[in-house]
């Protein structure tokens, strides 16, 4: 492997980790939900759990996620707890009317 290609690996993969839980906290109000229910604690791990239930194309670059989003949702997990009391869940199911 040539020196350039693993500079070039080292730095996406630091672009990887936590990205779902960023990505729930940063954008909750605009966050696109697929009938799951995710709430603000642990928001990057719930999202990944919805991804890996839908047919989402990229499940397994999520799931090589998951420790990271682990992480950074137990890191952020005072501002979530705050957020998840003051405004509830990020996303709720939709239920089917009968």
């Amino acid at each position: 492997m040539k020196p350039r290609h693993l500079v070039f690996y080292l730095f996406f993969l630091t672009l990887l980790p936590g990205c779902n839980s960023l990505a729930t906290v940063d954008n909750a109000n605009h966050f696109r939900c697929d009938d799951c229910t995710i709430p603000r604690v642990y928001s990057g791990v719930s999202h990944i759990a919805c991804l890996w239930s839908t047919n989402y194309k990229y499940r397994g670059l999520a799931v090589l996620d998951m420790p990271f989003s682990l992480v950074a949702d137990t890191a952020l997990l005072p501002y979530t707890i705050y957020t998840q009391v003051r405004y509830g869940n990020i996303c709720n199911k939709k239920v089917e009317s009968e």
